[in-house]
């Protein structure tokens, strides 16, 4: 399956963010911060918003590619009803 562009981007985004998330939470961890639950927060709410932002893409893209295809067939409709 070859993947897009965005996919690819999203992904490469989605493994940087995700590292340096988890860099941070181990140095809030170390030095003790007072900031260890937020970083822990961004850590966990971050990755999903992204994975939302993939799938909803996926989901879009789907529906238009149905709209489109439904359109193609009424179009290849006959008077009668019948594909011609």
């Amino acid at each position: 399956m070859k993947h897009s562009l965005f996919s690819r981007i999203m992904a490469l985004l989605s493994v940087v963010i995700i590292i340096g998330l988890i860099g941070g939470v181990v140095y809030c961890i170390v030095t003790e911060s007072e900031h260890l639950m937020a970083m822990m927060f961004t850590a966990i709410i971050v990755p999903l918003i992204i994975y939302l932002l993939v799938w909803l893409k996926k989901v879009f893209s789907n529906s238009n590619d149905n709209v489109e295809d439904r359109k193609e067939d009424e179009g290849s409709t006959g008077k009668d009803g019948k594909k011609e």
